[in-house]
C-alpha cells in the first residue's frame, strides 16, 4: 500500500500568535540558510509555516523558495513522523505507589512516563540566499528536524527528573517529621516560667 504524500490546510501555522509561541520555546536549528524553530504541537498534526523576507528577493523568487521548501516537507513528513516519539512525564502520584518506585524495581514505564509519537508547530524563517534544489532543502530540512527532536527529548527527560527529585524531597520531609508522642507516652510540655512583667501583683514580694 502506497503512502500519500498530502499538505493539507491543516499542516499549516498561520497566525502571529501561533509563530510568537513557537519562537518562545527557544529551540532552534541553524541548517544553511534556513533558521527552524519548533515547539511541541497543540493539534494532532505537526504545523509549518515559513517567514521569508523581502531581502531574499522579488515575489517570484521568494514564492519559489517557498514552494519547494513546502514541497520538501510534504515529501518528508512521514519520515519526521517516523522519529518523532517523546517521552512526556506524568505528575507523580503522592501514593504509596510513589515509594514504591523510589525503590529500583519498577520500569520506565511504570514511573509515569508515557512514550508517544508527539507533533511540533514548526517556523522555518529563510536568509538570503540563492534558490536551492528541492534535495537540498530535504536535507536542510531533515538535519534540522532530527537536531530539535533531540532538544525536545532531553527537554522531557529533564522535566521527568525533576519531578522524581522533588518526589524524593517531599517524601524525604515527611519522613523527617517528629512525632507529637514517644513509645512511653506523649511528649512532655515545656512550660515556661514567666518574665517579671507577666506576674501577677499578688506573686510580689513583700517588705518585711
Amino acid at each position: 500500500m502506497s503512502v500519500r504524500f498530502t499538505f493539507r490546510r491543516e499542516q499549516r501555522l498561520a497566525g502571529r500568535g501561533a509563530f510568537r509561541r513557537v519562537m518562545d520555546a527557544r529551540a532552534r536549528a541553524e541548517v544553511g540558510p534556513l533558521s527552524v524553530h519548533a515547539a511541541v504541537g497543540e493539534t494532532e498534526h505537526t504545523r509549518i509555516g515559513i517567514s521569508i523576507g523581502r531581502r531574499c528577493g522579488n515575489a517570484v523568487k521568494r514564492n519559489r523558495i517557498k514552494r519547494l521548501i513546502r514541497e520538501a516537507y510534504r515529501l518528508s513528513q512521514h519520515d519526521f513522523a517516523a522519529k518523532c516519539h517523546v517521552v512526556t512525564p506524568q505528575a507523580p502520584i503522592a501514593s504509596s505507589g510513589a515509594t514504591n518506585g523510589s525503590s529500583g524495581g519498577a520500569t520506565e514505564g511504570s514511573s509515569g512516563s508515557v512514550h508517544h509519537a508527539t507533533t511540533y508547530d514548526i517556523v522555518v524563517i529563510v536568509r538570503p540566499h540563492e534558490v536551492l534544489t528541492l534535495n537540498a532543502y530535504c536535507a536542510h530540512l531533515a538535519h534540522a528536524f532530527a537536531t530539535l527532536h533531540a532538544v525536545w527529548m532531553k527537554r522531557a527527560q529533564r522535566k521527568r527528573a525533576d519531578q522524581t527529585t522533588n518526589a524524593a524531597a517531599a517524601a524525604d520531609v515527611v519522613g523527617r517529621i517528629i512525632p507529637t508522642e514517644t513509645a512511653s507516652g506523649p511528649m512532655p510540655k515545656i512550660v515556661r516560667s514567666p518574665s517579671a512583667n507577666e506576674r501577677h501583683p499578688l506573686d510580689a514580694p513583700r517588705d518585711s
